[in-house]
């Protein structure tokens, strides 16, 4: 299952596919979706939204940058996973 971000004018982030919050403060957020971790840089952010049912996320603030981690494939060796 894929994610969407969709940024408005540096300030207003809406992201779906959002299973949790693993860090929070004004100016660092990070979040896990299924895809793997991201990351949020800025100033003076807030969560005005957070959905664990629908997993989108609204968020206010400065944003400077956005850092995506792929979630490591676990590789199977004899049929069995391997971590």
């Amino acid at each position: 299952m894929g994610g969407s971000i969709h940024i408005q004018d540096r300030s207003t982030l809406n992201m779906s596919d959002v299973s949790e919050v693993l860090e929070f403060d004004e100016d660092f957020i990070s979040v896990m979706t299924s895809d793997g971790k991201v990351e949020i840089e800025g100033g003076g952010m807030r969560i005005l939204n957070m959905s664990s049912d629908s997993g989108n996320l609204l968020l206010q603030g400065r944003i400077d940058g956005v850092y995506y981690s792929v979630k490591p494939s676990k590789k199977r060796l004899f049929g069995k996973a391997v971590k």
